[in-house]
Protein backbone atom coordinates (compact mmCIF):
# COMPACT_ATOMS: atom_id res chain seq x y z
CA UNK A 1 0.00 0.00 0.00
CA UNK A 2 1.43 3.23 -0.92
CA UNK A 3 1.51 6.23 1.55
CA UNK A 4 0.24 10.21 0.37
CA UNK A 5 3.03 12.31 0.15
CA UNK A 6 1.08 15.33 -0.06
CA UNK A 7 2.29 15.35 -3.61
CA UNK A 8 -0.22 16.10 -5.91
CA UNK A 9 -0.91 13.61 -9.06
CA UNK A 10 1.22 14.46 -11.96
CA UNK A 11 3.61 16.68 -10.35
CA UNK A 12 7.31 16.22 -9.78
CA UNK A 13 9.71 17.00 -6.49
CA UNK A 14 9.83 20.64 -6.04
CA UNK A 15 13.60 20.60 -5.13
CA UNK A 16 15.14 21.32 -8.83
CA UNK A 17 12.75 24.49 -8.92
CA UNK A 18 14.08 25.75 -5.68
CA UNK A 19 18.34 25.52 -6.45
CA UNK A 20 17.02 27.09 -9.83
CA UNK A 21 16.05 29.72 -7.71
CA UNK A 22 18.68 29.77 -4.62
CA UNK A 23 21.16 30.27 -8.03
CA UNK A 24 19.37 33.01 -9.46
CA UNK A 25 19.45 35.01 -6.21
CA UNK A 26 22.95 33.45 -5.76
CA UNK A 27 23.98 35.19 -9.16
CA UNK A 28 21.93 38.71 -8.58
CA UNK A 29 23.27 38.64 -4.88
CA UNK A 30 26.66 38.42 -6.28
CA UNK A 31 26.26 40.83 -8.94
CA UNK A 32 24.42 43.20 -6.22
CA UNK A 33 27.48 43.09 -4.38
CA UNK A 34 30.19 43.59 -7.32
CA UNK A 35 28.24 46.82 -7.82
CA UNK A 36 28.70 47.80 -4.83
CA UNK A 37 32.37 47.29 -4.26
CA UNK A 38 32.88 49.10 -7.99
CA UNK A 39 30.65 52.10 -6.55
CA UNK A 40 32.80 52.51 -3.68
CA UNK A 41 36.14 51.79 -5.17
CA UNK A 42 34.64 54.92 -7.72
CA UNK A 43 33.72 57.03 -5.02
CA UNK A 44 36.77 56.38 -2.66
CA UNK A 45 38.85 56.95 -6.22
CA UNK A 46 37.49 59.91 -7.38
CA UNK A 47 37.97 61.63 -3.65
CA UNK A 48 41.51 61.45 -4.16
CA UNK A 49 41.37 63.98 -6.67
CA UNK A 50 38.88 66.21 -6.16
CA UNK A 51 36.94 68.79 -3.78
CA UNK A 52 33.58 69.48 -2.27
CA UNK A 53 33.51 73.03 -3.62
CA UNK A 54 34.45 74.57 -7.09
CA UNK A 55 37.72 76.62 -6.99
CA UNK A 56 37.33 80.86 -7.43
CA UNK A 57 37.64 82.08 -11.32
CA UNK A 58 38.42 85.34 -12.56
CA UNK A 59 35.15 86.62 -14.01
CA UNK A 60 34.37 86.59 -17.74
CA UNK A 61 33.59 90.39 -18.41
CA UNK A 62 34.63 92.49 -21.30
CA UNK A 63 33.87 95.56 -22.88
CA UNK A 64 31.61 96.02 -26.26
CA UNK A 65 34.72 96.69 -28.25
CA UNK A 66 36.67 93.72 -27.23
CA UNK A 67 33.64 91.55 -28.11
CA UNK A 68 33.52 93.15 -31.27
CA UNK A 69 37.11 92.14 -32.18
CA UNK A 70 36.76 88.51 -31.31
CA UNK A 71 33.35 88.65 -33.50
CA UNK A 72 35.02 89.63 -36.24
CA UNK A 73 37.33 87.28 -35.74
CA UNK A 74 35.18 84.52 -35.78
CA UNK A 75 33.17 86.23 -39.04
CA UNK A 76 36.54 85.85 -41.21
CA UNK A 77 36.46 82.39 -40.28
CA UNK A 78 32.95 81.85 -41.44
CA UNK A 79 33.61 83.96 -44.60
CA UNK A 80 36.68 81.51 -45.55
CA UNK A 81 34.74 78.28 -44.86
CA UNK A 82 31.97 79.70 -46.91
CA UNK A 83 33.91 80.65 -49.65
CA UNK A 84 36.14 77.46 -49.24
CA UNK A 85 39.43 78.86 -48.76
CA UNK A 86 42.12 78.89 -46.42
CA UNK A 87 41.90 81.44 -43.83
CA UNK A 88 45.15 82.11 -40.70
CA UNK A 89 43.36 83.16 -38.05
CA UNK A 90 44.89 84.15 -34.46
CA UNK A 91 43.05 83.72 -30.96
CA UNK A 92 44.05 85.17 -28.01
CA UNK A 93 43.62 83.54 -24.55
CA UNK A 94 41.37 86.72 -23.88
CA UNK A 95 39.35 85.94 -27.64
CA UNK A 96 38.95 82.24 -26.16
CA UNK A 97 37.34 83.95 -22.72
CA UNK A 98 35.14 86.35 -25.02
CA UNK A 99 33.94 83.59 -26.76
CA UNK A 100 32.77 81.00 -23.59
CA UNK A 101 31.10 83.92 -22.42
CA UNK A 102 29.22 85.53 -25.61
CA UNK A 103 28.30 82.29 -27.70
CA UNK A 104 25.35 80.27 -27.59
CA UNK A 105 26.35 77.17 -26.54
CA UNK A 106 28.58 78.09 -23.93
CA UNK A 107 26.70 78.32 -20.98
CA UNK A 108 27.68 75.25 -19.19
CA UNK A 109 31.35 76.25 -19.13
CA UNK A 110 30.74 80.27 -17.63
CA UNK A 111 31.74 80.63 -14.29
CA UNK A 112 33.70 77.74 -14.27
CA UNK A 113 36.43 78.05 -17.13
CA UNK A 114 39.08 80.75 -17.50
CA UNK A 115 41.86 80.42 -20.47
CA UNK A 116 45.42 81.25 -18.82
CA UNK A 117 47.11 81.24 -21.82
CA UNK A 118 48.40 79.49 -24.95
CA UNK A 119 51.78 77.76 -25.25
CA UNK A 120 53.32 75.55 -27.75
CA UNK A 121 49.84 75.32 -30.01
CA UNK A 122 47.98 73.80 -27.14
CA UNK A 123 45.24 76.36 -24.68
CA UNK A 124 45.98 76.17 -20.54
CA UNK A 125 42.50 76.16 -19.12
CA UNK A 126 41.63 76.73 -15.30
CA UNK A 127 38.67 74.44 -14.67
CA UNK A 128 35.74 73.75 -12.23
CA UNK A 129 33.85 70.39 -13.63
CA UNK A 130 31.31 68.97 -11.15
CA UNK A 131 31.81 64.76 -11.25
CA UNK A 132 29.15 62.47 -9.42
CA UNK A 133 30.83 61.55 -5.89
CA UNK A 134 29.90 57.81 -7.29
CA UNK A 135 27.36 54.90 -7.86
CA UNK A 136 25.40 55.39 -4.52
CA UNK A 137 26.69 58.75 -3.29
CA UNK A 138 24.27 61.22 -3.76
CA UNK A 139 25.71 65.41 -4.84
CA UNK A 140 28.62 66.34 -6.97
CA UNK A 141 32.38 66.64 -6.04
CA UNK A 142 34.70 69.09 -8.22
CA UNK A 143 37.60 68.73 -10.07
CA UNK A 144 39.40 71.79 -9.85
CA UNK A 145 42.45 71.65 -12.20
CA UNK A 146 44.33 72.91 -14.82
CA UNK A 147 43.46 71.90 -18.19
CA UNK A 148 45.51 71.52 -21.60
CA UNK A 149 43.84 71.32 -24.52
CA UNK A 150 44.74 70.82 -28.43
CA UNK A 151 42.64 72.13 -30.97
CA UNK A 152 41.69 70.31 -33.90
CA UNK A 153 38.90 70.73 -36.56
CA UNK A 154 36.45 67.75 -36.76
CA UNK A 155 34.06 67.66 -39.04
CA UNK A 156 32.76 71.85 -39.62
CA UNK A 157 33.43 72.40 -35.55
CA UNK A 158 36.33 73.44 -33.55
CA UNK A 159 37.24 70.58 -30.78
CA UNK A 160 39.21 70.84 -28.06
CA UNK A 161 41.01 67.50 -27.07
CA UNK A 162 42.32 66.86 -23.43
CA UNK A 163 46.12 66.18 -23.32
CA UNK A 164 46.95 66.63 -19.69
CA UNK A 165 45.15 67.46 -16.88
CA UNK A 166 46.74 68.61 -13.50
CA UNK A 167 44.64 68.79 -10.14
CA UNK A 168 45.31 71.16 -7.83
CA UNK A 169 45.24 67.97 -5.07
CA UNK A 170 45.93 64.70 -5.75
CA UNK A 171 46.97 62.55 -8.87
CA UNK A 172 44.85 61.89 -11.95
CA UNK A 173 44.96 58.71 -12.87
CA UNK A 174 46.20 58.26 -16.70
CA UNK A 175 42.86 56.26 -17.87
CA UNK A 176 41.08 58.60 -16.71
CA UNK A 177 42.93 61.52 -18.74
CA UNK A 178 42.85 59.21 -22.14
CA UNK A 179 38.87 58.58 -21.47
CA UNK A 180 38.01 62.36 -20.86
CA UNK A 181 35.56 63.58 -23.25
CA UNK A 182 36.34 65.55 -26.48
CA UNK A 183 34.81 69.14 -26.09
CA UNK A 184 33.34 70.51 -29.44
CA UNK A 185 33.05 74.10 -28.63
CA UNK A 186 32.52 76.49 -32.00
CA UNK A 187 30.93 75.22 -35.13
CA UNK A 188 32.32 76.79 -38.45
CA UNK A 189 29.31 76.10 -40.88
CA UNK A 190 26.00 75.09 -39.08
CA UNK A 191 24.21 75.33 -42.43
CA UNK A 192 26.89 72.93 -44.49
CA UNK A 193 28.14 70.06 -42.63
CA UNK A 194 29.25 68.21 -45.97
CA UNK A 195 32.68 66.93 -45.63
CA UNK A 196 34.91 64.58 -48.77
CA UNK A 197 33.44 61.09 -47.24
CA UNK A 198 34.82 59.24 -50.90
CA UNK A 199 37.68 60.20 -52.90
CA UNK A 200 38.69 58.79 -55.86
CA UNK A 201 42.45 58.67 -56.88
CA UNK A 202 42.85 57.49 -60.34
CA UNK A 203 47.45 57.67 -60.64
CA UNK A 204 49.21 55.63 -63.00
CA UNK A 205 51.66 53.25 -61.97
CA UNK A 206 54.67 54.07 -59.48
CA UNK A 207 53.57 57.67 -59.02
CA UNK A 208 53.40 56.84 -55.18
CA UNK A 209 49.60 56.79 -54.62
CA UNK A 210 50.19 53.17 -51.94
CA UNK A 211 52.50 54.68 -49.76
CA UNK A 212 50.41 57.89 -49.74
CA UNK A 213 47.18 55.70 -48.95
CA UNK A 214 48.83 54.31 -45.90
CA UNK A 215 49.55 57.78 -44.72
CA UNK A 216 46.08 58.84 -44.69
CA UNK A 217 45.37 55.16 -43.37
CA UNK A 218 47.32 55.88 -40.12
CA UNK A 219 46.25 59.63 -39.67
CA UNK A 220 42.84 58.07 -39.17
CA UNK A 221 43.93 55.47 -37.38
CA UNK A 222 45.44 57.65 -34.81
CA UNK A 223 44.86 61.42 -34.81
CA UNK A 224 41.93 61.10 -36.01
CA UNK A 225 40.58 60.92 -33.03
CA UNK A 226 38.20 58.46 -33.90
CA UNK A 227 37.14 56.16 -30.75
CA UNK A 228 37.46 52.17 -31.72
CA UNK A 229 38.81 53.40 -35.31
CA UNK A 230 38.91 50.01 -37.71
CA UNK A 231 40.69 50.82 -40.89
CA UNK A 232 40.66 48.26 -43.81
CA UNK A 233 43.52 47.77 -46.34
CA UNK A 234 41.23 45.94 -49.19
CA UNK A 235 42.18 44.30 -52.47
CA UNK A 236 40.90 41.57 -54.56
CA UNK A 237 44.25 39.35 -53.92
CA UNK A 238 45.95 39.37 -49.79
CA UNK A 239 49.17 40.43 -51.84
CA UNK A 240 47.38 43.56 -53.53
CA UNK A 241 46.10 44.23 -49.88
CA UNK A 242 49.40 44.13 -48.20
CA UNK A 243 50.92 46.95 -51.22
CA UNK A 244 49.19 49.62 -49.24
CA UNK A 245 49.10 48.26 -45.73
CA UNK A 246 52.91 47.24 -45.67
CA UNK A 247 54.16 50.85 -45.82
CA UNK A 248 52.10 52.47 -43.42
CA UNK A 249 53.26 49.03 -41.15
CA UNK A 250 56.76 50.40 -42.07
CA UNK A 251 55.80 54.04 -41.54
CA UNK A 252 55.16 52.52 -37.90
CA UNK A 253 57.50 50.76 -36.92
CA UNK A 254 59.87 53.58 -37.87
CA UNK A 255 58.51 55.98 -36.32
CA UNK A 256 58.74 55.49 -32.37
CA UNK A 257 57.29 59.22 -31.17
CA UNK A 258 54.30 57.55 -33.54
CA UNK A 259 53.86 54.66 -31.31
CA UNK A 260 54.44 56.38 -28.22
CA UNK A 261 51.32 59.20 -28.54
CA UNK A 262 48.96 56.95 -29.80
CA UNK A 263 49.59 53.92 -28.22
CA UNK A 264 50.17 52.19 -31.56
CA UNK A 265 51.46 48.06 -31.18
CA UNK A 266 52.94 46.84 -34.70
CA UNK A 267 51.78 43.22 -35.34
CA UNK A 268 52.53 40.63 -37.56
CA UNK A 269 49.17 41.10 -39.11
CA UNK A 270 47.60 44.48 -37.80
CA UNK A 271 48.47 47.71 -36.54
CA UNK A 272 46.66 47.80 -33.10
CA UNK A 273 45.62 50.50 -30.29
CA UNK A 274 44.73 48.64 -27.15
CA UNK A 275 43.80 51.43 -25.41
CA UNK A 276 40.13 51.47 -27.42
CA UNK A 277 40.77 48.77 -29.59
CA UNK A 278 41.74 50.38 -32.66
CA UNK A 279 42.89 48.59 -35.56
CA UNK A 280 44.14 48.51 -39.13
CA UNK A 281 44.52 45.82 -40.79
CA UNK A 282 44.34 44.19 -44.63
CA UNK A 283 41.09 42.56 -45.71
CA UNK A 284 40.51 40.57 -49.03
CA UNK A 285 37.75 40.71 -51.17
CA UNK A 286 34.36 40.49 -49.65
CA UNK A 287 34.80 40.63 -45.59
CA UNK A 288 31.02 39.97 -44.70
CA UNK A 289 28.66 42.20 -42.75
CA UNK A 290 29.98 43.06 -39.20
CA UNK A 291 32.88 45.62 -39.45
CA UNK A 292 32.11 49.21 -38.45
CA UNK A 293 35.00 50.81 -40.70
CA UNK A 294 36.53 54.77 -39.92
CA UNK A 295 38.37 54.72 -43.37
CA UNK A 296 38.39 51.92 -46.12
CA UNK A 297 41.34 51.92 -48.40
CA UNK A 298 40.59 50.23 -51.69
CA UNK A 299 43.28 49.66 -53.92
CA UNK A 300 43.59 48.64 -57.80
CA UNK A 301 39.76 48.91 -58.17
CA UNK A 302 39.83 48.41 -61.19
CA UNK A 303 40.53 44.71 -61.18
CA UNK A 304 37.22 44.28 -59.08
CA UNK A 305 34.63 42.64 -60.86
CA UNK A 306 32.02 43.68 -58.43
CA UNK A 307 31.92 46.17 -56.17
CA UNK A 308 30.70 44.04 -53.34
CA UNK A 309 33.77 45.09 -50.81
CA UNK A 310 33.23 48.64 -51.78
CA UNK A 311 29.27 48.43 -50.85
CA UNK A 312 30.14 46.34 -47.53
CA UNK A 313 32.50 49.00 -47.08
CA UNK A 314 30.41 52.07 -47.31
CA UNK A 315 27.11 50.72 -45.95
CA UNK A 316 29.15 49.56 -42.41
CA UNK A 317 30.13 53.35 -42.21
CA UNK A 318 27.07 54.64 -40.72
CA UNK A 319 27.79 54.82 -37.26
CA UNK A 320 31.36 56.47 -37.95
CA UNK A 321 30.97 60.42 -37.49
CA UNK A 322 33.63 61.14 -40.35
CA UNK A 323 34.11 58.55 -42.33
CA UNK A 324 36.60 58.06 -45.28
CA UNK A 325 36.14 55.64 -48.18
CA UNK A 326 39.65 55.79 -50.54
CA UNK A 327 39.95 54.56 -53.74
CA UNK A 328 43.34 54.60 -55.72
CA UNK A 329 43.75 52.83 -59.25
CA UNK A 330 45.33 52.71 -62.29
CA UNK A 331 42.51 52.40 -65.65
CA UNK A 332 41.98 49.12 -66.67
CA UNK A 333 40.32 47.00 -70.10
CA UNK A 334 37.02 46.10 -68.17
CA UNK A 335 35.05 49.26 -68.66
CA UNK A 336 31.27 46.84 -67.81
CA UNK A 337 33.10 46.87 -64.21
CA UNK A 338 32.96 48.85 -60.71
CA UNK A 339 35.61 50.87 -61.53
CA UNK A 340 34.91 52.61 -64.57
CA UNK A 341 31.39 53.70 -63.78
CA UNK A 342 33.02 55.65 -60.72
CA UNK A 343 35.47 57.09 -63.33
CA UNK A 344 32.15 58.34 -65.52
CA UNK A 345 30.46 59.60 -62.46
CA UNK A 346 33.64 61.08 -61.07
CA UNK A 347 34.02 62.91 -64.51
CA UNK A 348 30.61 63.94 -64.39
CA UNK A 349 30.98 66.00 -61.16
CA UNK A 350 34.17 67.26 -62.15
CA UNK A 351 32.55 68.62 -65.22
CA UNK A 352 30.02 70.12 -62.87
CA UNK A 353 27.28 68.03 -64.57
CA UNK A 354 26.15 66.09 -61.31
CA UNK A 355 26.83 67.57 -57.76
CA UNK A 356 28.33 65.14 -55.33
CA UNK A 357 29.87 67.49 -52.24
CA UNK A 358 30.86 64.48 -50.58
CA UNK A 359 32.98 63.59 -53.74
CA UNK A 360 36.76 64.55 -53.70
CA UNK A 361 38.42 62.95 -57.28
CA UNK A 362 41.68 63.66 -58.60
CA UNK A 363 42.49 61.96 -61.87
CA UNK A 364 45.83 61.99 -63.86
CA UNK A 365 45.84 60.70 -67.43
CA UNK A 366 46.43 61.24 -71.26
CA UNK A 367 43.42 63.30 -72.77
CA UNK A 368 41.15 61.95 -75.52
CA UNK A 369 43.09 64.16 -78.26
CA UNK A 370 46.49 63.82 -76.80
CA UNK A 371 49.11 61.82 -78.91
CA UNK A 372 50.28 58.76 -76.58
CA UNK A 373 53.51 58.54 -78.03
CA UNK A 374 54.80 62.32 -77.07
CA UNK A 375 56.56 62.55 -74.52
CA UNK A 376 54.73 65.92 -73.08
CA UNK A 377 51.79 63.52 -72.49
CA UNK A 378 53.95 61.26 -70.42
CA UNK A 379 54.41 64.37 -67.98
CA UNK A 380 51.15 65.16 -68.04
CA UNK A 381 50.07 62.17 -66.75
CA UNK A 382 52.49 61.33 -64.39
CA UNK A 383 52.82 63.43 -61.22
CA UNK A 384 55.65 62.06 -60.05
CA UNK A 385 57.39 62.31 -63.57
CA UNK A 386 60.92 61.43 -62.53
CA UNK A 387 60.57 61.38 -58.99
CA UNK A 388 59.27 58.20 -57.92
CA UNK A 389 59.18 56.63 -61.18
CA UNK A 390 62.29 57.19 -63.27
CA UNK A 391 62.29 59.06 -66.61
CA UNK A 392 64.55 56.51 -68.60
CA UNK A 393 62.25 53.74 -67.29
CA UNK A 394 58.97 55.58 -68.37
CA UNK A 395 60.38 56.40 -72.36
CA UNK A 396 61.87 52.56 -72.47
CA UNK A 397 58.09 51.37 -72.34
CA UNK A 398 56.94 53.89 -74.48
CA UNK A 399 59.73 52.98 -76.96
CA UNK A 400 58.86 49.12 -76.38
CA UNK A 401 54.60 49.79 -76.78
CA UNK A 402 55.31 52.02 -80.20
CA UNK A 403 57.37 48.89 -81.39
CA UNK A 404 55.03 45.97 -80.11
CA UNK A 405 51.64 46.52 -80.33
CA UNK A 406 51.11 43.67 -78.25
CA UNK A 407 52.20 46.22 -75.25
CA UNK A 408 50.59 49.12 -76.37
CA UNK A 409 47.38 48.79 -74.04
CA UNK A 410 49.38 47.76 -71.19
CA UNK A 411 51.85 50.62 -71.68
CA UNK A 412 48.24 53.16 -72.40
CA UNK A 413 46.67 51.89 -69.35
CA UNK A 414 49.08 51.93 -66.70
CA UNK A 415 51.59 54.36 -67.90
CA UNK A 416 49.03 56.76 -69.31
CA UNK A 417 45.96 56.17 -67.47
CA UNK A 418 43.59 55.40 -71.11
CA UNK A 419 40.85 52.74 -70.50
CA UNK A 420 41.14 50.44 -73.34
CA UNK A 421 38.72 48.00 -74.78
CA UNK A 422 41.22 45.15 -74.99
CA UNK A 423 44.90 43.98 -72.85
CA UNK A 424 46.64 43.35 -76.14
CA UNK A 425 46.03 44.81 -80.03
CA UNK A 426 45.89 42.52 -83.01
CA UNK A 427 48.64 44.79 -84.70
CA UNK A 428 50.57 48.30 -84.21
CA UNK A 429 48.25 50.85 -85.13
CA UNK A 430 51.34 53.28 -85.10
CA UNK A 431 52.46 51.80 -88.00
CA UNK A 432 49.44 51.56 -89.61
CA UNK A 433 48.80 55.43 -89.26
CA UNK A 434 52.80 56.06 -90.58
CA UNK A 435 51.51 54.28 -93.55
CA UNK A 436 48.88 56.14 -94.67
CA UNK A 437 48.93 57.83 -98.04
CA UNK A 438 46.22 60.69 -98.45
CA UNK A 439 46.27 60.42 -101.91
CA UNK A 440 45.24 56.80 -102.47
CA UNK A 441 42.39 55.79 -104.50
CA UNK A 442 40.13 53.12 -105.18
CA UNK A 443 41.26 53.07 -108.35
CA UNK A 444 44.98 52.53 -108.08
CA UNK A 445 44.49 48.92 -107.13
Amino acid sequence: MSENLGIPEGRGSPTPGCLILASILFVFGGLILLYAYVGNYQTRKIDTFTQDLPMELPALEFSPEEIEATQEKLQGILRATEENQSSRTLLSAKDLNVMIATTEGAEDFRGRTHVDGIRDGAIVTRMAQPMRKGVFAKGFRYLNATFTFSPELRRQTVAFRVIDIESVEGEIPELFVANYSTLDFFRLDPENETVNRRALILEPRKNGKSIWAGGIGLYMLTADREHGAEVYSGATTERQAWEVFRPAKMMAQKTPKLRSKFGVIANAKNLHIPRDSSRFEPVVRDPGDGSSPHCALIDEYHEHDTDNLVETMQTGMGAREQPLLLIITTAGANIAGPCYQAVVEARRVLDGAADDPELFALMYGADPDDDWTKTETLKKANPNYGVSVFEDYLLAQRRIAINNAAKASAYRTKHLNEWVFAKEAYFNLAWWMEAAEPGLKLQDF
